[in-house]
């Protein structure tokens, strides 16, 4: 085998086993969530935590075992999409690929949003509850399913295009979206404001796919706007990567026409 091989095959094996470590981190005995509450007669709040496995993960006593399974799905195929991409040996296989991204997306939005979820299905059963945060071991699990993302993007190099014109036309687009997203349009009637920010992204994944798009428009224009929005780099991953970087979605029309066109 050649370097080139080499390099593609270890690739196409790294989401697997990213998938498998975020897997038996959130579903092992490992801490999932942190439950803070105030028992009876006590002057400050404790802290308690809750562990997931995979033998109580449909039991009743959890809960909620549609958003875990749906977890434990979106992880397994993230890392299992790309070993397709080993069956053919010309180019990559697009589908494959993009889905293993999309699923893997997917799973970081539910191991967030499965906190929010436990928290408000857990209230009703712990007296004087507080609140619950993410563990470390569902924290692992989304930084693996990040790390996944990154290696099929990895994979996808050549196809993502990083030269200098791309990334000379990728600054342009980008920077004018960061205008835009100043200058809004006030709507009286719902107290909101619109604004054409999106339209340069779009622009990105039309021209380049949503690989390529995914990187300018949810890692780059994403930090961008987190740093200048004062939210906090804490809201980076969910509503930054997640929100901009579906601006990708477009370029699949690329996709479908290239394919079609060959």
């Amino acid at each position: 085998m050649s370097k080139d091989q080499i390099k593609r095959t270890v690739l196409c094996f790294l989401p697997l086993v990213f998938a498998i470590a975020g897997i038996l981190f959130m579903f092992g005995n490992t801490l999932s969530y942190t439950i803070k509450y105030v028992p009876d007669g006590a002057q400050e709040a404790i802290k308690e935590t809750f562990s997931l496995n995979l033998v109580s993960l449909f039991s009743t006593s959890v809960g909620l075992p549609w958003v875990y399974a749906l977890i434990l799905i979106s992880i397994s195929l993230g890392g299992i999409l790309p070993l397709f991409c080993l069956l053919k040996k010309d180019k990559i296989n697009d589908y494959f690929v993009y889905g293993s991204i999309i699923t893997s997306l997917i799973a970081i939005c539910f191991l967030f949003m499965s906190k929010e979820i436990y928290c408000s299905t857990i209230a009703y059963s712990i007296e004087n509850f507080k609140s619950a945060e993410l563990g470390w071991g569902s924290a692992v699990a989304i930084l693996c399913s990040t790390i996944s993302i990154f290696s099929v993007l990895a994979l996808i190099n050549e196809k993502i295009g990083l030269n200098t014109k791309s990334i000379a036309e990728d600054a342009l687009l980008i920077a004018a979206a960061f205008v835009l997203n100043f200058i809004k349009v006030p709507l009286a009637a719902t107290g909101g404001s619109v604004n054409l920010q999106l339209l340069p992204l779009f622009i990105i994944a039309l021209r380049r796919g949503p690989a390529h798009a995914f990187v300018a428009s949810g890692l780059i224009y994403g930090l961008l706007t987190c740093l200048t929005d004062g939210y906090g780099f804490a809201t980076y991953p969910f509503d930054y990567i997640i929100g901009f970087g579906s601006a990708g979605i477009v370029g699949l029309f690329n996709v479908i026409l290239n394919n079609e066109e060959k």
